[in-house]
């Protein structure tokens, strides 16, 4: 995996922000195009890429790579469980926002930022094993994550629901991986149209990733230093830590390099979708993924080059 490469595709990245944020403030989108565009790449966007993967991919990826690739994603979301308890006391994070340190530090935004940097930099092949970590972000974040939105606030409760873990992207990554497995061939038609919808979940990302930074107040979002200090340590320190761990044991070049990525991520989104959805107090989310999603342009490829 070229350090280069990545560097270069992350910058590519950071100006299709800058085009969403120029848009929003031109006073093009409205208030309300965030949320819109935020839905339209999680229930349509995205799952038609992690589909077009499987057939636009290039490489033969047994079953038995699939299993270690989701064991492997299953190994880290464990780890990032207990880091979640360690890092707000390694940031000295207040009492009040620990458990949003907490969700921030185990759920990534392996989705919007995740599977348009793998899909550029390892290609289709590396998007297959990104399923294996979108259904596990996906089921461990409507079972604990949900606990942790609400967790500082005793008047909220939020429950789990079990058909919150039959959606779009679930439903699209078991899909995705039945196809590939049984190669069943798709007509043209509709493999065509799938493949114009999921080359156009890097730029809508990115667009909605711009309208966050372009809606978020600057003094808050960029004088909070305790964020600065928690992208440190979540975007750099422990991806570094866990690569050297996991070099020991994964041969894949391919699964290692998917698994280096996710685990680089920023802050994801849905964390500040929860919390909007509990109506508890989601500024410290919208701060974490202005300035770990503008600061994962130079950690992502930190870390790529540091391992």
């Amino acid at each position: 995996m070229s350090v280069t490469l990545v560097f270069q595709q992350m910058v590519i990245i950071f100006l299709l922000a800058i085009a969403g944020y120029l848009l929003m403030k031109l006073n093009i989108f409205s208030d309300h195009a965030g949320k819109d565009i935020s839905r339209l790449v999680i229930n349509l966007c995205n799952p038609a890429m992690m589909l077009s993967s499987v057939w636009s991919s290039d490489v033969e990826i047994s079953m038995k790579n699939l299993a270690e690739a989701f064991a492997i994603s299953v190994c880290i979301y464990a780890a990032l469980v207990v880091m979640g308890f360690l890092v707000p006391w390694i940031i000295g994070a207040p009492k009040g926002q620990k458990s949003h340190y907490n969700l921030m530090t185990i759920f990534g935004n392996v989705g919007f930022i995740g599977i348009p940097v793998v899909s550029a930099v390892l290609g289709p092949s590396g998007v297959i094993y990104t399923i294996m970590f979108n259904i596990c972000f996906t089921l461990l974040m409507y079972t604990y994550g949900i606990t942790l939105v609400v967790k500082d606030f005793s008047d909220k409760k939020m429950e789990f629901k079990p058909e919150n873990l039959v959606n779009v992207g679930t439903i699209c990554s078991i899909a995705s991986i039945l196809l590939y497995i049984s190669q069943i061939q798709l007509p043209t038609i509709i493999t065509e149209s799938i493949n114009y919808v999921g080359r156009s979940t890097t730029f809508l990302s990115m667009v909605v990733i711009g309208i966050s930074l372009a809606q978020a107040p600057l003094k808050e979002t960029f004088g909070d230093k305790r964020i600065y200090l928690f992208v440190l340590v979540r975007q750099f320190l422990i991806p570094v830590i866990l690569g050297l761990i996991l070099k020991l044991f994964v041969t894949d070049p391919l699964i290692y390099g998917v698994t280096i990525i996710m685990m680089s991520v920023p802050v994801g989104s849905m964390s500040l979708m929860m919390a909007e959805n509990a109506e508890v107090d989601g500024r410290l989310f919208s701060r974490g993924i202005v300035v770990s999603t503008l600061l994962s342009v130079i950690t992502i490829p930190l870390v790529v080059a540091f391992i």
